[in-house]
């Protein structure tokens, strides 16, 4: 599990570098690149959320599953391409069920797991800047707390003994 969070760790990282970086004003991209760097953002949001679960589950309990489902959910819907359900644009409707779900972790997260309080509440203000119509303020504040939860997991994630990096059995006390 170790390294399933390390990966995750990263991917929050690199995934909310990349969604601070593209809440700056951007050159004409060619869209498939553009697909793609979003791809990988959204999946970047995917595995740190998975991982975050990972370190957060034994503190948060049952009131911390339900609002990670609703984030995994959202950041599901969005890795790929962009269509429509039900009429409206798939894209849309998943990053706000990503933001809510996120925004429920983080009521989570500040009530059971306060060694998460920083990415809490970079998430919960990234909420209130959607609801004032601030969106690339609000995405930056968002991409920050992937980024902030990323370094957090890193530095909670015990190195790895010698004895549980080698690929054989353990030796036999003497």
């Amino acid at each position: 599990m170790t390294r399933l969070v390390g990966i995750g760790a990263w991917g929050a990282l690199l995934g909310g570098s990349g969604r601070i970086l593209t809440s700056l004003p951007q050159p004409q991209m060619d869209p498939v690149a553009a697909e793609l760097i979003w791809a990988a953002i959204d999946f970047g949001f995917l595995i740190g959320l998975a991982a975050l679960f990972l370190v957060t589950e034994a503190r948060l309990g049952w009131p911390g599953v339900i609002p990670f489902l609703i984030a995994l959910a959202g950041a599901a819907s969005i890795v790929g391409p962009d269509g429509t359900v039900a009429g409206m644009q798939a894209y849309l409707l998943g990053t706000a069920v990503l933001l809510i779900g996120t925004a429920l972790i983080s009521a989570a997260l500040l009530w059971r797991d306060r060694r998460f309080v920083a990415p809490a509440i970079l998430w919960l203000a990234s909420l209130g800047l959607v609801l004032v119509g601030q969106l690339p303020i609000s995405g930056a504040g968002f991409g920050a707390g992937f980024v902030v939860a990323g370094i957090t997991m890193l530095r909670l994630r015990p190195l790895s003994s010698p004895a549980s990096s080698s690929r054989g059995p353990p030796a036999a006390p003497s």
